[in-house]
């Protein structure tokens, strides 16, 4: 500390100078102003760092702890849709969406459970009608730090994580899922898909897969249907 003073002391007149200046005033106001906007986060200010993705507006989302620190993410309306998806489902695969319906179907189970009040997750294992079998995990929530559902699905018949994201229709009767994969109508290196879930009603819902083909066009080439067991 002595040696700071001891400094600051010989350098007393160029630092008196220094703090003359106008500039440097300039840039410590430019920088509390800045500062102080970030930290208060006025609407306009919270809609810009929204556009990024910046945790700063999603921090109301939090609650603070004793130690001033986030604690868990607390449960907003959008959380509770994923409710919807809860129980267990006795499931119809239709590989030929396209046809006269006289196709066989794969049938199978799923079960989806809420993981916390944030997450809901599922089980699933379908046998299609030439007698191979597909085991399946989901998890689907919504990130309230981009605000949009986020969905991961794996199986048993993939070595990719397939990572989605994820709107809800205006009357939240459907969730549209869209990521990017591998190309299995093509030769490219990757494609884009989009799924479709949508309620019917309480006991039944739908699963459509659409992949886009070269010319920019959604098609069609598996819906799911469930019916409710419990």
């Amino acid at each position: 500390v002595a040696l700071i003073v001891l400094h600051i002391f010989n350098n007393s007149r160029p630092l008196s100078s220094y703090l003359r200046s106008k500039m440097l005033w300039a840039s410590l106001l430019f920088v509390g102003v800045l500062t102080g906007l970030f930290w208060w986060q006025p609407a306009p200010v919270k809609t810009v760092l929204g556009w990024s993705g910046n945790l700063g507006p999603a921090m109301e989302r939090f609650e603070m702890n004793e130690d001033e620190m986030p604690g868990p993410t607390t449960a907003l309306p959008q959380h509770e849709w994923l409710k919807n998806l809860v129980g267990e489902w006795a499931t119809e695969t239709d590989m030929n969406p396209g046809g006269d319906g006289s196709a066989p179907r794969g049938k199978g189970r799923e079960t989806f459970k809420m993981f916390g009040d944030l997450w809901v997750l599922g089980e699933g294992e379908v046998t299609f009608p030439d007698g191979s079998k597909m085991v399946s995990r989901m998890g689907l929530g919504y990130d309230v730090s981009f605000n949009e559902y986020r969905a991961f699905w794996v199986a048993t018949v993939s070595s990719h994580l397939w990572k989605y994201t994820c709107s809800l229709s205006e009357d939240g009767k459907k969730l549209t899922m869209d990521c990017e994969g591998p190309d299995m109508m093509g030769d490219a290196p990757s494609a884009f898909y989009r799924d479709i879930i949508e309620l019917v009603d309480e006991d039944h819902r739908t699963h459509t897969s659409t992949g886009q083909d070269k010319d920019g066009n959604w098609v069609t080439f598996m819906v799911n249907y469930y019916t409710r067991v419990s």
